[in-house]
């Protein structure tokens, strides 16, 4: 859009795409955490606070009436947060608990979603958990995309199931990861999650996240099968 509009072809842009980007933002927003950083979820890497400051000024300059962004631009110092607190992503399965937009609030955002491929790790069902300014639970990340043996080596190892915060059978790397999402339900008293991966050929798991008066976390792993 920027460059579009550098170069005087932004009135070519259909509304529709505006919409989408904007959409698009408003995912950032609800998915990183408070201090700027995000999930690692599969090939991500870090975010600093510095970095993202200098999009939200880029998205502001375009999107200059979204409350939502003037807030995470100006340091939560203007503008308005967004209306939700918890809310989910279905299509892309990304989750995300939360109790406030304060830099005391606590968030969690777990990553649950439909089959992907060369940027995703087979980490169904993994979480970050992030209360008052700390990440608890970070996840490793991601190596470096390719190079030779020895560099994809450390590249699986960064892959593998067993260093996310999901159940493994036997340590092996998942052999699916099409999870789909049985129950989604919020309120102030409860924030209730179900989902549902055919991790192994054997072996389907169900994990259950309840958010329970905005306070704390409970997580129900059930494994079904031979």
């Amino acid at each position: 859009i920027r460059i579009a509009e550098a170069n005087g072809f932004k009135h070519e842009l259909p509304d529709s795409y505006f919409d989408i980007v904007e959409k698009m933002i408003m995912i950032v927003i609800n998915t990183y955490f408070l201090d700027y950083t995000n999930p690692m979820f599969s090939d991500a890497k870090l975010d600093d606070k510095k970095s993202m400051l200098r999009n939200y000024q880029s998205w502001a300059q375009i999107f200059p009436h979204n409350e939502a962004i003037e807030y995470m631009k100006s340091e939560h110092k203007e503008g308005t947060p967004p209306d939700n607190l918890s809310i989910a992503f279905k299509p892309s399965g990304f989750f995300v608990f939360r109790n406030g937009w304060d830099t005391d609030a606590t968030q969690m955002t777990l990553k649950a979603g439909p089959p992907a491929f060369w940027h995703n790790q087979p980490d169904n069902g993994t979480f970050e958990l992030y209360i008052r300014g700390r990440n608890f639970f970070p996840d490793a990340g991601s190596y470096v995309y390719g190079g030779d043996k020895d560099v994809l080596a450390e590249r699986d190892w960064f892959r593998q199931t067993m260093v996310h915060k999901t159940l493994t059978l036997n340590n092996a790397n998942l052999d699916s990861t099409d999870t789909k999402c049985l129950l989604w339900e919020t309120s102030p008293k409860l924030d209730k999650l179900v989902i549902e991966n055919p991790s192994y050929k054997e072996l389907n798991h169900r994990r259950s996240v309840f958010f329970v008066d905005q306070s704390f976390f409970v997580i129900v792993d059930e494994a079904g099968g031979n």
